[in-house]
């Protein structure tokens, strides 16, 4: 074992790598200039157009500007007993902490745009969707195209479940089990098992999809990573013929996307579905996953990193991850955001792991359990959506709002492009059945400053 020569190796590459960052964005803390405490409910915004937001409970804020702003744009901060503030907007950028100065005499001064009505859901958009119901595929978003390999379409439904649900009077003690069977053959609704190895290529702008004529492995619950023109199709698990076992696949498909070619590699040391896998310079960083399931249908998650050099071909085993449960991750700069699944309870949690110094660090809980989201960065802000819930978590304040939408779809895929999220796929699932979904819609960004919060948190 080479652990701790190889993380210091992945260390080094990292602290090499520069991170250039500009957006329409900007962050900070507002306090009193003479107590120094936070000062909540300051009205922060770009007089221009009227866009702005508030502080929460500990002066915290986030404001983002879905018009073109320019440099020498006046972002103005006003509160009720406070002397309104102006800076520029690239002053602004440059300050963590703004001070504001009591003064009682001008309370009517202040401009309150924190009153406008808002929308209790967010708006979407419905855009075409796919050729069939898919959920568990791999998907990418390269050159304002989402490329999508693979995936599950099966359907599930629990005829003896959904028998009793419609018949209750079958639970009773004269029940007996020809009407029981009976009753079945009557109820609508099959199970069918069917993993996907096709490749969909949607055009953002055209709101078109194409199928390509590519074969790949049917297979599901597996990643796709990007890496100099090509896309590595890795874990996961397959079907055997008769569908009646799945197998983990051991195998990583690589496509070349100018060359419109598949190539096998045969060796892949971390075989598991609903895993992590980053890319980063000339590296994936795989992580955790599930490795087997129980009798009684819980999965068993594995705490081992592995990274897998693009360039020579060569896997390395890291250190273990602390934890074995399942989590959603997403790459930021050097540090990996987790939403981490607890098992038994109700809740969720963050936590990030720092690739440069080997730290973990727990950041907070959140209100409720996340357990198959989509997940996306972009601008400073970690979006997540899952059942009829949209999340922003701005990673400098440290705030998590949650914002209701009429989409009850788990497992979904989330990307950005253009200032707004795209939704892909994903179930819907009650007690009874569970149902892929073909739905594709896109949420403007701009959305969030219409729609009331339904919930914040500082974690």
């Amino acid at each position: 074992m080479i652990k701790n020569s190889i993380l210091k190796k992945l260390t080094l590459f990292l602290l090499l790598v520069p991170v250039y960052v500009f957006s329409q964005s900007v962050s900070g803390v507002v306090v009193d200039q003479k107590t120094k405490k936070p000062i909540q409910t300051v009205n922060v915004y770009l007089e221009k157009v009227k866009e702005g937001t508030i502080t929460n409970e500990k002066g915290a804020f986030y404001l983002k500007l879905d018009s073109k702003v320019k440099k020498k744009d006046t972002i103005y901060l006003s509160h009720l007993g406070y002397k309104t503030k102006k800076l520029l907007f690239l002053e602004l950028k440059k300050k963590d902490t703004i001070y504001l100065v009591n003064d009682p005499e001008k309370l009517n001064e202040v401009t309150l745009i924190s009153d406008k009505k808002l929308k209790p859901k967010i708006q979407f958009t419905k855009l075409t969707s796919l050729q069939r119901g898919l959920h568990s595929f791999g998907s990418l978003l390269i050159d304002n195209k989402i490329y999508i390999i693979g995936g599950d379409a099966s359907f599930k439904t629990d005829i003896a479940l959904k028998t009793f649900n419609n018949h209750p009077e079958l639970t009773g003690p004269d029940a007996v089990l020809s009407d029981f069977l009976k009753k079945a053959r009557t109820e609508t609704g099959f199970s069918w098992e069917n993993y996907k190895g096709e490749l969909l290529i949607y055009d953002i702008a055209l709101d078109t999809w194409k199928n390509s004529d590519l074969k790949f492995r049917k297979r599901a619950y597996h990643n796709l990573n990007y890496h100099n023109g090509k896309i590595y199709v890795l874990g996961g698990k397959y079907l055997s013929d008769n569908r009646k076992y799945e197998y983990l696949d051991n195998k990583i498909e690589v496509f070349d996307i100018k060359k419109n070619t598949i190539s096998i590699d045969d060796t892949n040391p971390h075989q598991a579905i609903d895993f992590m896998s980053f890319t980063y310079r000339n590296h994936i960083i795989v992580m955790g996953g599930s490795i087997k399931a129980r009798k009684d249908g819980t999965k068993i998650y594995t705490d081992k990193v592995h990274l897998y050099n693009l360039e020579t071909g060569f896997w390395y085993e890291l250190e273990d991850m602390p934890d074995t449960e399942k989590m959603k991750g997403i790459l930021v700069n050097h540090k990996i955001y987790l939403i981490r699944k607890r098992m038994g309870k109700a809740f969720s949690e963050i936590k990030t792991f720092d690739l440069i110094s080997g730290k973990w660090e727990d950041k907070g809980e959140l209100p409720v359990g996340i357990d198959n989201a989509g997940i996306v960065y972009k601008n400073g802000i970690i979006y997540f959506f899952e059942e009829g819930k949209l999340y922003e978590y701005n990673i400098n304040t440290k705030v998590l709002n949650e914002y209701l939408i009429n989409l009850f779809l788990k497992g979904s895929k989330l990307h950005h492009a253009d200032n707004k999220l795209y939704v892909l796929g994903g179930f819907e699932e009650d007690r009874l059945s569970k149902e892929p979904s073909s739905g594709v819609f896109s949420i403007d960004l701009g959305e969030l400053t219409k729609t009331r919060i339904h919930r914040s948190k500082n974690l």
